[in-house]
């Protein structure tokens, strides 16, 4: 129970819908720990913690309907338990880090093939710098990600507004190799002063990823861990949201998408069986 992937019919921006698979953006999934303090509507929901319920559900594209925080469980609380550690030894004299916390939401990525992600922030600010209140994650925290699987490069750029930032040191890259453990530092993300280029406006850091691009089948994998500060109410069985609002136009044509994609796919794969049937029963024939 619980375990493959999500289909999801994703619309960023009101756009067209597409499945989640066959996005060129990398393929997301969400594991959330409950919050035990919450009391939950009934038996069959909970309250968990959760990242991309806010701003991301409009950029990245998936309808609150498709959303889904599935079970957090013990193995994750393992890896969890080992990065907090790893927080504290590396940030606890850095005072601009919030390493007295507990890690709570996992997010899994998948980049294949030419799965991406263009450049952004992870956190959302107002025009004049501010942190959203918004924001799932908690503010002054590290976003830690486990790479498991082939390379891939995690480029960064610097930029002035909306506007890339022309410096030797305006753009790095970090290859992230299997085995890695790579944080993103709060910091890289503000709006702030950097008096290293010079400049007297406030700049940020965004990143992207442009997928792996080795020859042959290619799979790079992160484990995503973040700690989140809002919640929500999440169907136990499907870990769907739990919805008071009615569904949009957008929510419509996404359900169209899916159940259409869905349908063919089955016809696809009983076509497949029966090819198989055919062929076992015909070599079966002929000896």
């Amino acid at each position: 129970e619980g375990a493959g992937l999500l289909l999801a019919a994703e619309s960023c921006y009101g756009n067209d819908p597409v499945i989640n698979l066959q996005r060129a953006h990398y393929l997301r999934q969400s594991f959330a720990k409950t919050d035990l303090s919450s009391i939950p509507v009934d038996d069959n929901t909970r309250v968990c913690f959760v990242y991309g319920a806010g701003y991301g559900s409009v950029t990245f594209g998936t309808v609150e309907e498709q959303m889904a925080y599935r079970e957090w469980t013990a193995d994750m609380q393992i890896i969890a338990d080992a990065i907090e550690k790893e927080l504290v030894n590396k940030f606890s004299a850095d005072l601009s880090v919030d390493v007295n916390v507990h890690l709570n939401e996992l997010e899994v990525v998948s980049f294949y093939s030419s799965k991406r992600i263009t450049f952004h922030r992870d956190q959302s600010y107002s025009p004049e710098g501010e942190f959203c209140s918004n924001n799932c994650q908690k503010q002054h925290t590290c976003t830690c990600i486990f790479v498991l699987g082939d390379d891939r490069v995690l480029e960064f750029q610097l930029f002035l507004g909306k506007k890339k930032v022309n410096h030797p040191e305006a753009q790095k890259m970090i290859r992230l190799t299997n085995g890695a453990l790579f944080f993103l530092h709060p910091k890289d993300e503000e709006d702030c002063l950097r008096q290293m280029f010079q400049m007297n406006n406030q700049t940020h850091f965004k990143h992207r990823n442009n997928g792996v691009k080795e020859k042959g089948v290619q799979l790079s994998v992160g484990l995503v861990f973040r700690t989140c500060v809002q919640t929500r109410t999440v169907y136990k069985g499907t870990g769907q949201l739990v919805l008071d609002s009615e569904p949009t136009e957008t929510t419509h044509r996404c359900k169209r998408k899916l159940n259409a994609y869905e349908k063919c796919w089955t016809k696809n794969l009983m076509d497949e069986c029966l090819k198989k049937k055919y062929l076992s029963t015909k070599e079966r024939h002929y000896r």
